[in-house]
């Protein structure tokens, strides 16, 4: 007999990608959320979490995904994985540009980071907020691609920033 017809579990909890309807709020986990709700929710601009491997900052980082989608006025919001430490500029800013669903993740690097920027922009002028989480943050070395991502932290609209990230990684 396998562990869901012996519990009678509808469907695994424990599968490769992390879902949040199975989030169990140990204290932990409640307390590493209300950290980067405040962050975010004070726009620091840039929250950062690390932790060992299999800690659960994926499993967080997607129940905070979940949540704001539930939210009455609900941010932008996507989550970047980095998969390897040959990411560049142009593969991040695409990523942004796909999350942001601008419509441009195949143009040069240029056209990316002006369409981008150009979304922040709108974003913050209609109120809307936008937050990235990048996980695996540690993968990201590239000094183009940290000018970049930097680029876009500063990005101002009316004296505020346009974007909230939180990175994740192993330290």
């Amino acid at each position: 007999m396998d562990y869901k017809n012996f519990f009678g579990l509808a469907e695994s909890p424990f599968d490769i990608t992390a879902d949040p309807k199975f989030f169990f709020p140990s204290m932990q986990h409640t307390a590493a959320i209300k950290k980067i709700l405040d962050s975010v929710e004070t726009s620091s601009n840039l929250t950062v979490m690390t932790g060992s491997v299999g800690l659960g900052k994926t499993f967080i980082m997607r129940k905070l995904l979940d949540d704001f989608s539930k939210r009455d006025n609900p941010p932008q919001a996507g989550i970047i994985v980095l998969l390897h430490r040959e990411v560049n500029a142009h593969w991040l800013l695409r990523a942004f540009a796909a999350q942001m669903e601008t419509g441009t993740e195949d143009a040069d690097k240029d056209v990316l980071e002006a369409s981008v920027k150009s979304k922040l922009s709108a974003n913050s002028r209609e109120k809307k907020q936008t937050i990235v989480i990048i996980d695996e943050a540690q993968m990201l070395e590239d000094p183009e691609a940290l000018i970049a991502f930097k680029g876009l932290l500063d990005l101002e609209v009316e004296g505020e920033k346009t974007l909230e990230a939180v990175l994740t990684g192993t330290p």
